[in-house]
């Protein structure tokens, strides 16, 4: 349960982030800290251990709409079981989505400018460009929208505050070193954060090549060879080579050997980082993604 206190206008909001691992975890945080409003960013195979479907997350993450002081939730209108979830709790509910147009929130990138549609207000708003890179960063800012709206914080105030955003620390980091670009995305990693960041990395200048550095996403249960398998798969069309930290990236690797590839398994840092010294040249680009217990952001300073 993170929590972060925000001043907007004369009102002072406490903005909490609450995560769960197990059925009935975010029942309790709500009974300790009763939400106003309640958001739901997505329902993926993270933490998903203690789960033996999707269908099971997402009730578990409804439970966040369930305290009878929540007045609001706001749900990504392209997660799983929609629906059913919208129906937990007795609060209104809005959605969002950058590419379902039935959604209350819809959002487009024309040129450089988030523009954003308000169904509700039935009319489009164009905020400005977003400083932040990827598609999942402009999901979470679309969401941000929706709760500014909810406070009566107006579309010129939200315009004004976009270009003060910033990622937190080892996300989508952009890190020069012996003019080598490393992408230190290394906070944590599951199968929806994996394939984004993949999906964000800069093409290389001149003669570079795509390089990632791909750690085990953890706590994934019963679901953890076919989603590392599924990252090998969708990193064919996006990288040059692989390298896996982790015994949890065996299918990962096989499928990059099926495919004629080149791949390597460590299940040593210090081999994996002394394997990188020896390969990577000047304008590679090289992303560093995996679980938090990997401590890939290190290979940085191992470098």
């Amino acid at each position: 349960l993170a929590i972060l206190q925000h001043t907007t206008g004369e009102e002072e909001v406490l903005v909490l982030e609450m995560g769960m691992t197990a059925p009935g975890q975010l029942t309790r945080l709500v009974q300790i800290a009763p939400p106003e409003v309640a958001v739901i960013t997505t329902v993926a195979l993270v933490h998903a251990c203690y789960f033996q479907s999707l269908e099971e997350i997402a009730w578990a993450k409804a439970e966040i709409l369930s305290h009878s002081h929540t007045c609001l939730g706001i749900v990504h209108r392209d997660v799983a079981h929609f629906d059913e979830i919208c129906r937990v709790g007795h609060c209104r509910k809005l959605s969002f989505s950058a590419e379902h147009r039935e959604a209350d929130y819809t959002a487009d990138v024309v040129g450089s400018t988030f523009r954003v549609q308000a169904r509700l207000e039935k009319h489009s708003y164009d905020l400005g460009m977003l400083p932040v890179p990827g598609e999942h960063n402009r999901h979470n800012a679309l969401a941000a929208v929706a709760v500014a709206r909810h406070f009566n914080v107006g579309w010129e105030q939200i315009k004004e505050a976009l270009p003060s955003l910033v990622l937190p620390e080892r996300r989508l980091q952009f890190v020069s070193l012996q003019g080598i670009l490393f992408v230190n995305d290394a906070y944590n990693a599951a199968e929806l954060s994996v394939k984004a960041a993949f999906q964000t990395m800069p093409s290389p200048e001149r003669a570079g090549r795509k390089i990632a550095v791909f750690g085990s996403m953890l706590e994934l249960g019963k679901f953890s060879e076919e989603s590392h398998k599924r990252i090998g798969e969708f990193a064919l069309d996006y990288v040059e080579r692989l390298y896996c930290l982790g015994e949890e990236c065996s299918s990962t690797c096989r499928v990059w050997e099926e495919a004629g590839r080149p791949s390597l398994l460590f299940n040593d840092r210090m081999a994996l980082v002394a394997a990188l010294k020896m390969d990577l040249r000047p304008d590679d680009v090289v992303l560093l993604k995996g679980s938090r217990a990997k401590e890939l952001w290190r290979v940085l300073e191992e470098f």
